[in-house]
Formats: structure tokens, sequence, C-alpha cells
């Protein structure tokens, strides 16, 4: 959205008239700009994700909704996250996270390819294959996966 409104601004300045070529011209003036924007919206996406997962990991830790006063999920969420830095290396934990997410849809891909086995479908020996090869994948993922660094 950044982009699109810092380019309208810059199209009326551009030497040549309108030409194939003119979104790469615009962009060359507008691109010092967008760097510190993407930096801001992925630091605030970022943000945004580890709330919502702290909110998440605390009610389901506790089994008791965000509002209640004596929920002490976000603490011991918040103090498990502290102690897995400590311990571990950035790349680890971005390994471990990618696991826990490849099991989570290696979960969706098997409920999948069940739910499309019972079906009477024509496709439905399509759907279960795709899911089955995914669900493979998926867990080569969730054994393979070891850090970058």
């Amino acid at each position: 959205v950044a982009f699109a409104a810092l380019v309208v601004t810059v199209f009326d300045s551009l030497h040549g008239g309108a030409r194939e070529t003119a979104v790469f011209d615009a962009a060359r003036v507008v691109t010092p700009v967008l760097v510190p924007l993407l930096v801001i919206a992925a630091i605030g996406s970022q943000l945004s994700a580890a709330t919502a997962d702290t909110a998440g990991g605390s009610e389901m830790l506790t089994n008791r909704p965000r509002h209640e006063h004596n929920n002490h999920g976000y603490a011991l969420v918040c103090l498990g996250a502290v102690a897995m830095v400590w311990a571990t290396d950035i790349f680890s934990i971005v390994s471990i996270a990618s696991r826990v997410f490849a099991l989570y849809y290696l979960c969706q891909a098997i409920v999948a390819a069940l739910t499309a086995s019972r079906m009477d479908a024509r496709n439905s020996r399509v759907i279960v294959g795709t899911n089955i090869v995914l669900a493979a994948g998926l867990l080569l993922v969730v054994f393979a996966a070891i850090p970058s660094g």
C-alpha cells in the first residue's frame, strides 16, 4: 500500500511519459523510503504474532480466558520463552518452531486425507493421495529439520 501511494506521487515527475518501464523508474525514486517501511511492517507483524501466540498459549496452559484476573499463563509462557532463548541459539529456536509448524500441518494433512477417504466424490482419491504426499514431506521436516547456523 505504501509503495502504491508513493509511486503515484512520483509518476507526474517522470520524464518520458508513460512507458512500460515507468513503474521501475518510479520505484527507483521511492525505494529508499520502502526499506524502513518494510522493516517496520515486519517487526510489527512479528510483534503481533508473538502477542497472539502468548495469549493463546496462556489460555491453553491455564484453561482460563485472558480476561480473567487469575490467569498466570502469560507469566508461564513468557518464562518458558526466556528459558528457551537462554538455553539455545536462535537457529535452534527457528528449527524447533519450524518442526512444530510442520507437525501441526502434518496433523491437518492426515485429517484431510482421512476425511477425503470417507467421501464418495469422484476426486477423493486425488485428494487423499495429495494429502499423503504432503504428510510425507511434512514428516520429513519434523524429523530431519536441523538448524542452519
